[in-house]
């Protein structure tokens, strides 16, 4: 123990190159300071696996591979560890050192010089966030920007730099610690005592804040910060290029894009989200270099630099070699030992790399016996060599194309055989949805019992054939005959996408003969294959007869480089703490075959039961628990899925942060593992929309045109779950207050449902329902809002019943129009619906869900219109604390309810309560994200009736103004809204004493009257009054 130096770490892990394995300084682990742990337990509960159950080592401030997970074995040492990943992961090599050298001199990689331990001082913006618009017209004088910092080793970040001019000048800015809030408490926490009173180190991020004006944004191009640490460690202005790219840490530069007079937008570095990518992107695309001190831009003289002459492609082809092998020659002859492969139609050895190799030899061992050729051109040569040929002079022969000739038929048919019985029952579920899934997987099943007679017929022709003819080209060619007509069928299938039964049967019956033969057929060759090469042909063309089925999933982790071992890190999962990450682990990405993941499938459906049930708890542990089996079992579509149902029981809940930090990493794993067109991406999609339609509605209509896009090119127009989509695009438009785009939407929604899944289907009810709402908003159409309305609650009532959530918005949606009607009996069966809405939500909802707080509105207005003023009040209030409670003060839903409350204090004289609501109710809306020209048309004119009653009548004149002006921009220039604006506008010009200006606009009023209302309507005579009046002379105030 005297010469030790080292604390050397292994864990359970099995992984390519043996365990994984590292080392820190001895001292270190003996140092309080550095608060360096085994850990067994995370607050209050065990590990989970994959933080490291049963037990992890935590090295808090150095890079994350110092605390090794599933920890196994401790070894104290004079030398650093020995382990392959020590020595060949977590390093900055010189920038000198190049690809091809790091990968013949291994002694770059065994000089401990060039580890990484403590981190170094790192910071970023976090607002304003990527693809922000800031709206300049927003009359906030002020804008914050603010960001997060660490450093390494337990440093304090002592100070943080803003700068708007490239950094040619700096500004401090505040720096807040989190984590010295502990340093002066000593409590028992999760069984442990806590107690950082004599530990002045430094494990946490930092938040930072700086406040400038406006106006200085708008003449900046971009906003650029850089830390300090308590050793003088700065950030500095460029990358530092190294073979890895690891501990990069220049200033972070967010781009400010004027995209108008009006607006300014943000752009990051690169952005997590599909969209618009980040100004390095756009960099790179363009063809600017990134490290050249200037972020990339393009000077003059770069424009004026010779052209870099393209690279020579390298020739590793030995053409002294004529050697031609054989498919069966190739497989024997290759080995673990003895490693061959072919890449570009040529046959390497590479037995020479297998020690040196960076890789480690499991990289060249595991295309063994294979084409290999895509493997190495996504690895270009001048990077990192894969292989040598024979005696390192070249290839050592050529591959036949011939071996394949009963492969790749088998493939086609075989192959397709067992894609088709995959997908058939749900295709004819799509196209006949009243079969229901019983009728569908019966039609089904009776493609596959065909094969009973046609694949032995189609050997039977194949040796019929050679009989006649005693050649085997005779039987290929009946083979290709097979296959040929095999595709006309499916190509006639898939362009006519027959919606007649006798159509699509026929065709599916003749696709079975044709499929089924052509797989006797390919049988029938067999006995033709040499006999020692009999074992190997056969297990050749059973293997291909998978490429079909995998084709796509393999191209996917072509394109994402997944297909080896690995993991994709989501962002902070909030599963269990806001500050941790975790890992969707996909050694085989799509395999869903194992014991746990099929277990996992089971959960999720339990899952989805009790989240319809409403038994939100329960579904939540299902979902974690499928979430926790689908690791094991590494499917990686089964963690998604239940990633997503977990995010969607949190946000049913109102838990919007939490489920916002589970859907947005979920569909930042999707995007990357599985691309942007995948189902389980656009279902991802689709429910963060949901989410952002509480938060932002512009991002939840840009989600859902996304989501309804992909899932008609993927689907189709007429499946269920596409029509889903274009209903909840209507949703999202309607929320925005585009009512006509919402109508397009809704009325192609129903009539899809409609044809498809008739007009009882639960689909076509919902849509119904959303239609009849939005009818509610438009002028003149009530008496469609409530047919529709009426539809929609019976049929709920009569599938789900009385109490279901469905049935209960129909009834809450049903009592506005009833409301609107203003007729005695129609406010009795509106306060009768809206009160037993109330009840059932109650019931089935927490406190201040969001699903109850819009019932309470809406009782309280009735309330109102039934002079019910004292039952009213208190409805209005808890509406107003619960959203505030749940979205905060700026909340949409939050706004629109302290609208509702202030017009309520302004009808009961309450003035000063009324205009603090009002006044921050209409300040939200014009900073809110999106149009708000609706409500701010509303809550302008109860604003201007507050200052008139008080005597502010300039301030009222003002506010009566951007009334009329928000109507003519919501409901047109023509709209009813807009004359009676326009009639409280000049009113109000008439108090001020401005008869000329208040003449002029009633004329123009009693035009508009005329026009929306007809002459003998009593506002039009009323208008008709006040010009009279105002023609005859001015009237004092």
């Amino acid at each position: 123990m005297r010469r030790a130096k080292f604390v050397c770490m292994e864990g359970a892990d099995n992984l390519p190159n043996g365990h994984y394995g590292t080392s820190v300084k001895l001292n270190w682990a003996m140092d309080p300071n550095r608060g360096l742990m085994l850990a067994h337990g995370m607050n209050g509960a065990p590990l989970r696996a994959d933080h490291g159950r049963p037990l992890r080592a935590v090295v808090p401030g150095q890079i994350g591979g110092r605390s090794v997970k599933w920890l196994r074995r401790l070894i104290v040492t004079a030398e650093p560890s020995d382990n392959w990943y020590h020595y060949y992961d977590n390093k900055v090599l010189p920038t000198t050192v190049t690809p091809q050298q790091s990968a013949d001199e291994p002694a770059w990689w065994r000089d401990e010089r060039y580890a990484i331990y403590d981190l170094n001082v790192n910071s970023a913006i976090a607002q304003p966030q990527h693809d922000e618009v800031l709206d300049l017209a927003s009359r906030v004088p002020d804008y914050t920007i603010r960001g997060y910092a660490y450093s390494g080793g337990g440093r304090r970040v002592t100070r943080m730099e803003v700068s708007l001019d490239g950094g040619n000048s700096w500004r401090l800015a505040d720096v807040q610690y989190p984590e010295d809030r502990y340093r002066d408490i000593d409590i028992d926490l999760y069984g442990g005592r806590l107690d950082m009173s004599s530990r002045d180190t430094c494990f946490c991020w930092c938040f930072w804040a700086y406040t400038l004006p406006i106006c200085e944004l708008q003449s900046a191009d971009s906003i650029i910060v850089r830390g300090m640490d308590d050793a003088m460690m700065c950030q500095p202005r460029d990358m530092y290029w190294s073979v890895l790219g690891m501990m990069n840490n220049p200033w972070f530069r967010v781009t400010i894009v004027k995209t108008g007079k009006q607006t300014l937008r943000f752009e990051h570095p690169t952005s997590l989200m599909s969209g618009n990518p980040g100004w390095m992107e756009k960099v790179k695309k363009a063809g600017g270099d990134l490290l050249n001190g200037r972020w990339g831009e393009i000077s003059s003289k770069d424009i004026h630099q010779p052209p870099t002459p393209p690279l020579e492609e390298v020739n590793m082809a030995n053409s002294d070699v004529k050697r031609i092998f054989t498919f069966n020659e190739f497989s024997e002859q290759s080995s673990e030992a003895r490693p061959l492969f072919v890449v570009a139609g040529e046959v390497y050895d590479g037995t020479g790399y297998l020690k040196h190799h960076p890789g480690g030899a499991q990289s060249i061992q595991a295309v063994a016996a294979s084409d290999a050729t895509e493997e190495f051109i996504a690895i270009p040569l001048n990077k990192v060599p894969i292989g040598t040929a024979l005696e390192f002079k070249g290839p050592v022969g050529k591959f036949d194309p011939q071996s394949l000739a009963l492969a790749a038929p088998y493939a086609c048919s075989f192959g397709g055989e067992l894609v088709l019985d995959s997908n058939i029952g749900s295709y004819y579920y799509k196209n006949f949805p009243y079969l229901g899934q019983t009728g569908s997987g019966n039609w089904a099943a009776m493609f596959g019992l065909l094969n009973v007679l046609f694949r032995p017929a189609g050997g039977l022709i194949g040796d019929y054939i050679y009989g006649s003819t005693h050649s085997v080209w005779a039987k290929r060619l009946w083979v290709t005959f097979l296959g040929v007509v095999t595709g006309a069928f499916e190509l006639a299938i898939g362009l006519s996408d027959p919606h007649s039964e006798s159509t699509m049967f026929g065709l599916m019956a003749g696709l079975a003969f044709f499929l089924e033969a052509a797989n006797g057929a390919n049988f029938s060759v067999v006995p033709h294959v040499h006999p020692f090469a009999n074992e190997s042909a056969s297990v050749s063309v059973k293997a291909t007869s998978t490429i079909r089925i995998s084709s796509y999933e393999l191209e996917v982790a072509q394109q994402t480089g997944q297909r080896q071992d690995g993991a994709i890190r989501l962002p902070a999962s909030y599963l269990e703490d806001p500050s941790l990450s975790y890992f969707i682990t996909t050694k085989v990405l799509f395999s869903g075959e194992t014991e746990a993941a099929l277990e996992a499938g089971d959960l999720y459906e339990r899952a989805e039961e009790e989240e319809r049930k409403n038994n939100l708890d329960e579904a939540e542990q299902l979902f974690r628990r499928a979430h926790a089996l689908s690791e094991t079992g590494r499917d990686v579509i089964g963690q998604l899925k239940a990633l997503n149902g977990l995010g969607c029981v949190l946000l049913a809940r109102d838990e919007l942060a939490q489920a916002e930090g589970v859907l947005r990493g979920a569909l930042g794993a999707a995007e990357q593992v599985l691309g942007s067109a995948h189902g389980v991406t656009l279902a991802l999609v689709a429910s963060l929309a949901r989410l952002c339609g509480a938060t932002n509605r512009v991002a939840a209509e840009q989600l859902a045109a996304r989501a309804q896009a992909g899932y008609e090119r993927a689907l189709g127009t007429r499946h269920e779950t596409a029509i889903a989509a274009v209903h909840r695009l209507g949703d999202a438009r309607m929320a925005l207050g585009a009512l006509a785009d919402a109508e397009v939407q809704y009325a192609r929604a129903l009539q899809l449902s409609d044809e498809t899944l008739g007009p009882e289907g639960a689909l076509t009810l919902d849509v119904a329902s959303s239609l009849g709402a939005l009818h509610a908003l438009q002028p003149g159409k009530l008496g469609d809002a409530e047919e529709l309305l009426r539809r929609a609650m019976r049929g709920h009532r009569v599938h789900v019943g009385g109490d279901h959530a469905s049935t209960l918005r129909d009834a809450l949606r049903l009592a506005s129009v009833c409301q609107q009607q203003q007729k005695e009996e129609k406010l009795a069966e509106a306060e009768a619906l809206a009160e037993r809405a109330l009840a059932g939500l109650e019931k089935k909802h927490r406190a201040n869900n969001t699903q109850v707080l819009p019932a309470y509105v809406r009782l309280a207005l009735i309330y109102i219109e039934q002079g019910k003023l004292a039952q009213a009040e208190p409805l209005l209030e808890r509406a107003l604390q619960g959203y505030e409670t749940v979205l905060g003060p700026c909340g949409w839903a939050s706004l629109e309810a302290a609208e509702h409350l202030g017009s309520f204090y302004l009808e009961q004289q309450r003035l000063d309560e009324a205009e603090r609501l009002l006044q921050c109710a209409l300040a939200g809306f014009e900073s809110a994200h999106g149009p708000a020209t609706r409500q701010i048309a509303t809550t302008a004119k109860s604003l201007a009736c507050v200052y008139q009653k008080q005597g502010k009548l300039v301030e009222a004149g003002d506010l009566f103004a951007r009334s009329f002006h928000a109507c003519q921009s919501a409901h047109g220039e023509d709209s009813l809204e807009a004359v009676r604006a326009m009639r409280n506008l000049a009113r109000s010009y008439e108090e001020q004493g401005r008869p000329e200006e208040a003449r002029n606009l009633m004329e123009r009023c009693l035009a508009g009257c005329e026009k929306v209302l007809g002459s003998s309507h009593s506002e039009t005579q009323e208008t008709q009054h006040m010009v009279l009046r105002l023609r005859d002379g001015p009237v004092s105030g």
